[in-house]
C-alpha cells in the first residue's frame, strides 16, 4: 500500500500542473505517474469537472468482446459504447489490460523532458508556432535538441500553451505546400496508370465479347471502315448517332456508325 501523500507532494503537484506539465511528465519522488494522474483527478487539477458514467460489467463485456473482433476506438464509440468518450474507452482499455503491447511499451519507454529542456522547448514553440507547421516544428527541433520529439508532444503543448494555430491555417504554410507537391505525383500515379491501360483493357473486353458472339446466327456482322474488321452491329462495338428528321415533331432516327468504337476512340486520343 503506498504512503499518504504529504502536503509538501501536493504543493509540487498543484504547482507542476499549474505551468502547464501534463501529469505524465511530472517527476516525484516515490510516486508513479499513475499515482500522480490519480491524485491530480481526485484534487481537481485535471479534467472539465463533467461526471462522467460509471463503466458497468456489461460494458466491460462488451468492449472486451469487441476489442478482440478488431474493433477501433471510433467505431466502438459510434456505435455500442456511444454513451463513453474516445478518452474514456482508450483508458479502459488500457485498465483491462487490452492495449497493444508494442504501443504500451513505446510509451513507458519515451523520454521526458527535463525542467531546463522543457522551458528551451517551450520558448522554441513560442517562436515558431505562427510560421511553421507542428511536423516542421518537431524536425527542426529534432536537428539539435534532445530528447527528440514527435509532432504529437509538439501539438500538446502548443495546446497546452495556447498557441496552436487552427488547421485550415497549417494547410496555407509554405511547408504543407511542399508535401502536397510532394506526394501529388505518387498520388496520381495509380490514376495515370490505370488511365493509360484503359484502352488496352476495353479492347481486350471488345474482342472477348466478339469471340462469344462468332457462332450465334442472329447477330448480324459490320465492317468497320477504317480498320477492316468486323464486329458484331450491336452499340458495344459500334457507337449510335441520333439524326433529326422533322424538327416540328421532334422525330429522330438512330443509327450505328461505320467506324468501330476502337477506331473512334483511337482518333478521338490523337485529336
Amino acid at each position: 500500500m503506498s504512503a499518504p501523500w504529504r502536503t509538501s507532494e501536493q504543493a509540487i503537484l498543484i504547482d507542476e500542473i499549474r505551468r502547464a506539465r501534463a501529469p505524465s511528465e511530472i517527476l516525484i519522488p516515490g510516486r508513479t505517474t499513475t499515482a500522480i494522474l490519480r491524485k491530480a483527478s481526485r484534487l481537481g487539477l485535471v479534467g472539465d469537472g463533467v461526471p462522467r458514467r460509471p463503466w458497468s460489467q456489461a460494458d466491460r463485456d462488451t468492449l472486451r468482446a469487441l476489442r478482440a473482433q478488431g474493433w477501433t476506438v471510433s467505431q466502438m464509440c459510434s456505435g455500442p459504447l456511444s454513451a463513453y468518450s474516445r478518452t474514456a474507452v482508450q483508458k479502459q482499455i488500457q485498465r483491462l489490460g487490452l492495449a497493444d503491447p508494442t504501443h504500451s511499451e513505446r510509451l513507458r519507454k519515451a523520454e521526458r523532458l527535463t525542467d531546463q529542456v522543457l522551458d528551451a522547448f517551450r520558448a522554441f514553440l513560442t517562436q515558431n508556432a505562427r510560421c511553421c507547421t507542428p511536423e516542421q516544428i518537431a524536425l527542426a527541433w529534432n536537428e539539435d535538441h534532445e530528447p527528440k520529439v514527435s509532432h504529437w508532444r509538439v501539438l500538446y503543448h502548443l495546446e497546452q500553451l495556447g498557441l496552436r494555430v487552427p488547421r485550415r491555417q497549417v494547410l496555407y504554410m509554405a511547408y504543407s505546400k511542399i508535401k502536397r507537391e510532394r506526394s501529388k505525383a505518387r498520388s496520381l500515379a495509380p490514376l495515370v496508370e490505370y488511365s493509360r491501360s484503359l484502352p488496352e483493357r476495353n479492347e481486350r473486353e471488345l474482342r472477348e465479347l466478339a469471340a462469344s458472339l462468332q457462332n450465334d446466327p442472329s447477330v448480324t456482322w459490320q465492317t468497320c471502315r477504317d480498320c477492316g474488321e468486323s464486329w458484331p452491329k450491336q452499340p458495344p462495338f459500334f457507337y449510335r448517332e441520333f439524326k433529326p428528321i422533322n424538327a416540328d415533331s421532334g422525330t429522330v432516327r438512330s443509327y450505328l456508325l461505320r467506324r468501330c468504337k476502337l477506331c473512334c476512340n483511337r482518333v478521338r486520343r490523337s485529336a
